[in-house]
C-alpha cells in the first residue's frame, strides 16, 4: 500500500469516543449525589449526602413566620389574622412550642373553612375549643378573644344556644382576671338567653356561676355594712336559685335574706324567709339546714319578743338534734332554752336545759363554752334557789307569824 493511501485511511477513521462526549455535559455535585454517579470516593459522597439531609430538616422546621406564610399561600386570610395576633403577643407573652404552632394552624384554618362553607356550628366549635384551650393555660385574654368570636358568629346567625355558651366562657374568663362587673354581665346575659329559650343544661351551668359570683358581692357588701345593697344581690342569688331548680342555694338564699332582715329590724319579713327556709330543707330532707331553719324561727320570734313561740321552736330543733344525734345543736337548743325560760322565770326548766346545755358544752371540748356554760348554770341554780325559798315562807307562814309573836310576848 503506498503511503499516500495509508494516510487517507487515517484521516477517515473516526477518532475514539471519550468518556465525557458519551455521558453528556458534566454533573453537578448536587445531581451526583442524586442519581449516586459522584465519580469521587465513597466517603465524599456520604458527606454530600449527610448535608443534604441536615438542609432537609433545617427547612421542615416549623416557626411561627414559616406557619403564617402556608396560611396566605393556602388563602386563610382570617386563621393568620388570629395567628398573627396569638403568636406576636397582642395578648401577652404566650410562650409556644413547635407543635403548638402546628395545632394552631390546623384549628384556625379549619375554623374558618367551616364558617365560609356554612359549617357555622362546627367553626363555633372549633373556636370554643380554642378558647377551652387558652383559659386552661391561664391565657384569659386569649381566651376571651376567642370566645367573642363565638359569640359574634352566635349572634350574626341567631343561634341563641352559641351565644349562651359564649357568655358562660366569657364569664369564667373574666372571673378569672377579677373582672367582677364583666363577669357578672356575661353571666348575667347567658342566663336571660337560657331561660328565654328553655335550654335547661345551660341554664343550670351559668346560673351556678351566676349565683357564686353574687353572692361574693353580697358578702363584701356586708362586710361594708351596705345592708341593702347586699340584700339586693342576695334576692337576685334567690331567684337564679329557683330558675335552675338548685334548692339547697334557695333555701341558703332565704337564710341569708332573713338574716339581713333582723339586722334591718325587719322581723316580720326575716320570719316569712325563715319559715320558707325550714319549708325547703324539710322537702329536701336537709337535717342541717333543718336545725338551722328551726334556730332562725326560734331567734326571730324572741326578737317580736313572743317568747312562747321562741320556746315552742326551741323544743322542735331540740328533739330534731336529739333525732340526729347533733350534739353542737343539742348544744345551742338547750342553751337557748335555759335562757328564755329562766327569762319567764321558769326556773326548773331553765335550770334543766342548762344543765344539759353544760354536758354538751364539755363533749364538745370547747373551753371558753363550758365556762359560760357554768356561769349560766349557777346564775339559773341561783334563781331555783330563791323559787325554794319563795315556797318555803309561802307555805311556813302561818308558823313563823305565831313564832314571832311568842317572841315578841303578844
Amino acid at each position: 500500500m503506498s503511503g499516500a493511501l495509508r494516510r487517507r485511511m487515517q484521516v477517515d477513521k473516526p477518532a475514539a469516543a471519550k468518556p465525557s462526549d458519551t455521558l453528556g455535559p458534566p454533573l453537578s455535585s448536587r445531581q451526583q449525589v442524586a442519581t449516586g454517579r459522584t465519580g469521587s470516593s465513597n466517603a465524599l459522597g456520604s458527606r454530600a449526602a449527610g448535608g443534604s439531609r441536615r438542609e432537609l430538616a433545617i427547612e421542615a422546621r416549623v416557626t411561627k413566620e414559616s406557619v403564617c406564610t402556608e396560611m396566605l399561600q393556602e388563602g386563610s386570610p382570617q386563621a393568620y389574622i388570629d395567628f398573627f395576633y396569638l403568636s406576636h403577643s397582642k395578648f401577652g407573652e404566650i410562650s409556644f412550642k413547635e407543635e403548638d404552632y402546628t395545632m394552631l394552624k390546623e384549628k384556625l384554618m379549619l375554623g374558618e373553612r367551616s364558617v365560609l362553607e356554612g359549617s357555622i356550628v362546627a367553626g363555633i366549635q372549633v373556636y370554643r375549643e380554642l378558647g377551652g384551650h387558652f383559659e386552661g393555660l391561664k391565657e384569659n385574654p386569649a381566651a376571651c378573644y376567642f370566645y367573642r368570636k363565638c359569640m359574634e358568629l352566635g349572634q350574626k346567625h341567631q343561634m341563641d344556644e352559641q351565644v349562651a355558651l359564649a357568655c358562660l366562657g366569657l364569664g369564667s374568663c373574666f372571673f378569672g382576671m377579677g373582672d367582677i362587673p364583666a363577669a357578672t354581665e356575661n353571666y348575667e346575659l347567658g342566663v336571660e338567653i337560657s331561660e328565654r329559650r328553655s335550654l335547661k343544661p345551660i341554664l343550670k351551668r351559668i346560673g351556678k356561676e351566676l349565683i357564686e359570683v353574687y353572692r361574693i358581692l353580697s358578702d363584701n357588701l356586708e362586710k361594708q355594712e351596705q345592708l341593702e345593697a347586699a340584700l339586693e344581690y342576695h334576692k337576685k342569688c334567690l331567684r337564679v336559685s329557683h330558675i335552675t331548680e338548685d334548692r339547697l342555694s334557695e333555701g341558703t338564699s332565704c337564710f341569708r335574706i332573713g338574716m339581713i332582715c333582723l339586722q334591718m329590724e325587719n322581723p316580720r319579713e326575716a320570719l316569712s324567709y325563715h319559715k320558707k327556709y325550714l319549708d325547703i330543707s324539710r322537702s329536701a330532707d336537709l337535717k342541717e339546714e333543718i336545725t338551722e331553719a328551726l334556730t332562725a324561727i326560734a331567734i326571730t320570734y324572741q326578737a317580736m319578743d313572743e317568747i312562747p313561740m321562741a320556746i315552742q321552736h326551741l323544743e322542735e330543733l331540740n328533739d330534731e338534734a336529739n333525732k340526729n344525734q347533733n350534739v353542737a345543736a343539742q348544744a345551742g337548743a338547750t342553751l337557748h332554752l335555759g335562757l328564755l325560760y329562766h327569762k319567764q322565770e321558769i326556773h326548773k326548766k331553765a335550770v334543766e336545759n342548762l344543765e344539759k346545755h353544760f354536758q354538751y358544752a364539755r363533749v364538745l371540748k370547747n373551753k371558753s363554752l363550758v365556762d359560760a356554760a357554768r356561769v349560766n348554770l349557777g346564775v339559773a341554780k341561783a334563781g331555783l334557789n330563791i323559787d325554794s325559798f319563795n315556797d318555803l315562807v309561802t307555805d311556813r307562814l302561818q308558823a313563823l307569824l305565831q313564832w314571832k309573836s311568842k317572841r315578841a310576848g303578844l
